[in-house]
């Protein structure tokens, strides 16, 4: 159910755009990581988007939690 309701709220595009960052943030950072977990090692870098007018500090807590697995997932954050 985790990864439904985080691949619901990412749309990929250029950047990754994130929908409901700051509803459902745990659920999404789960995902992103797992998306990026998928490629080799030293191309795991995301670009995301959680849009404006968004709380973006509990998405980025719970991203930088999942940080802490993989030294080589690299990410920003960005709002638009």
């Amino acid at each position: 159910m985790i990864f439904s309701v985080g691949k619901y709220a990412v749309v990929p595009s250029s950047l990754l755009c994130v929908d409901f960052a700051d509803a459902v943030p745990n659920c999404i950072a789960v995902y992103l990581f797992y998306m990026a977990q998928r490629l080799p090692a030293d191309n795991r870098k995301q670009a995301i988007s959680v849009g404006d007018g968004v709380n973006k500090q509990a998405f980025e807590k719970a991203m930088e939690t999942l940080r802490m697995c993989d030294p080589n997932w690299e990410y920003q954050i960005f709002q638009a």
